[in-house]
């Protein structure tokens, strides 16, 4: 690395690939399975000493999060159904 900041579209292309990297490396269902229970967990374990005062915004976050990988694990489905049909 140079140091310098890399440049908007540079910085979107280096996201972009980063992101799908990350997708084609953890399944966005197995992601947001794990990301749910892990939740799901905590909260249950919070029940009984109180929940974080600004956790409502933690869930909002969490919920766009869990959005995001499943469109992400529907793109993934399409993209492996017509791969399977071009296949045939």
């Amino acid at each position: 690395m140079t140091g310098k900041p890399a440049s908007g579209s540079k910085r979107n292309k280096v996201l972009t690939e980063k992101f799908f990297q990350f997708i084609d490396h953890h399944p966005p269902v197995r992601v947001s399975r794990h990301l749910r229970n892990i939740l799901l967990d905590y909260i249950s374990h919070q029940v009984e000493t109180g929940l974080p005062l600004d956790f409502h915004v933690y869930l909002w976050e969490l919920y766009d999060l869990f959005e995001l990988l499943d469109m992400a694990a529907d793109e993934q489905s399409k993209t492996i159904h017509k791969n399977n049909a071009l296949q045939k």
